[in-house]
């Protein structure tokens, strides 16, 4: 019997986003906390000292492209296609972070790149020649590239597909190639030592970065690659078809995860609190625990985040303290007002949209107090208060820092707009005919 399949309709793809897990929590629930982290990185501006450094911030524009992408496709119920770009951003932070771990080679890896470079321009080149197409943009190089093909396809192959960033087991590209696998070791094993990325590569009771790139990374690979894992349906046997489950889950989840340790890569090399990151990404992990193990585990999500993440070994060690990190998470108090308190005070200002008493009170509280109050939203977000929820707060306070009378703008077109809806919805009920016109 002849099979057959049909692609979703808008209609049906607003349904999928609007649908929800058991735990509650919908699609674009996770969405949104997953395109919060973009906050860091949306309209930034980098600069940087060298070519080294370029290197690296190119690579986290890069990866916040890739994550976009990412965000729009899921938004599309393109879960598989999301899980191809999310492979790139994986080799994207390994590389970023293996470039800050080797910061005292700024001039080798710089230089390396550069002749990288000039084997890509040189094969392009022989392609153009050989074929009259090109080989996409063509790459600048200097006049005497041919000159030096003899070196470069030794040090880079024939087509240039070497990792120019793989240092070699000798070091400085000498001896065979160390491979992306050995690297995350290496660098999970630099954060198990307390040295560099830690706790966010190695601070559970477990190894994380090598179960990733042994499990969700092969997955993400066999995404790429005409494999079972990637088809919409796929043949079983005796002319029946089998539809997989939406992946949606496991690609959200590592999408988020990785870009976040672009953003907190970035913070640390530009020695900036932490406090802000630490808020949005605990939303974000705490919405997909919720789904994945459950309320009870979400809320235990916390705790575990005060041990591993909030004090961090830089904070507790007693030397060079700084404001890196933030307070803890089971803090009852923010600027020695109860949490009860805070709830009404917050209630009260947003319920009567008073900008002037909002912006004076979250103006007048520290960071450290900020986030204090953000992490109490975080843990009720789910619940209702006076009517109110509390998902718009977590954004604005996320917003706040940057720009807060266009974040309450925001909220309170939004609310407005709400209203008027809701008003329009009560009109309707009570027209005669249903249409909002009296007769």
């Amino acid at each position: 019997m002849p099979g057959g399949f049909k692609e979703r309709s808008e209609e049906e793809i607003d349904a999928y986003l609007e649908g929800r897990f058991d735990e509650g929590v919908t699609h674009e629930d996770l969405i949104e906390g997953m395109e919060r982290l973009m906050a860091f990185t949306r309209e930034a501006a980098f600069e940087w000292e060298n070519d080294y450094y370029a290197l690296v911030y190119a690579t986290v524009v890069r990866s916040t492209r890739t994550y976009s992408g990412i965000c729009l496709l899921l938004r599309q119920g393109l879960a598989v296609q999301a899980a191809m770009l999310t492979r790139s951003l994986f080799e994207d932070v390994i590389f970023a972070h293996w470039m800050a771990l080797n910061e005292n080679d700024q001039e080798w890896l710089s230089e390396r790149f550069l002749r990288h470079c000039e084997a890509i321009a040189l094969y392009q080149r022989k392609l153009r020649r050989e074929t009259s197409f090109s080989m996409g943009p063509v790459l600048s190089a200097p006049d005497d590239l041919e000159g030096r093909e003899d070196d470069l396809i030794e040090e880079f192959g024939r087509q240039a597909t070497r990792d120019w960033w793989d240092p070699g087991k000798e070091g400085h590209g000498k001896g065979k190639d160390l491979g992306l696998r050995k690297i995350v070791v290496q660098l999970e094993q630099v954060a198990a030592n307390k040295e560099r990325f830690h706790p966010r590569f190695a601070g559970g009771e477990e190894p994380l970065l090598e179960r990733i790139d042994r499990t969700i990374h092969k997955w993400l690979s066999q995404c790429v690659h005409h494999t079972a894992v990637g088809l919409p349906f796929t043949p079983i046997g005796n002319d029946e078809v089998e539809v997989p489950p939406d992946p949606f889950l496991l690609v959200g989840f590592s999408a988020s995860w990785l870009f976040a340790q672009q953003v907190y890569l970035i913070h640390e090399l530009n020695h900036a609190p932490y406090d802000a990151i630490d808020a949005v990404w605990l939303a974000c992990m705490t919405q997909f625990t919720r789904v994945f193990l459950g309320a009870v585990a979400a809320g235990e999500l916390a705790d575990q985040w005060d041990e591993h993440y909030v004090r961090r070994p830089e904070d507790s060690s007693g030397e060079d303290e700084d404001d890196r990190g933030t307070a803890p998470l089971n803090e009852t108090h923010a600027s020695g007002i109860e949490d009860a308190a805070v709830e009404e005070t917050l209630e009260t200002l947003v319920r009567l949209r008073n900008f002037e008493e909002l912006e004076k009170w979250l103006c007048t509280h520290g960071p450290r107090q900020r986030a204090a109050v953000l992490r109490m939203l975080l843990r009720k977000r789910s619940q209702r208060h006076g009517g109110l929820i509390y998902a718009p707060w977590l954004d604005l306070l996320c917003e706040v820092e940057s720009d807060p009378r266009g974040a309450w703008q925001k909220r309170e077109a939004a609310g407005l707009a709400s209203d008027r809806n809701a008003e329009r919805k009560d009109t309707l009920k009570k027209s005669p005919n249903g249409d909002g016109r009296t007769i």
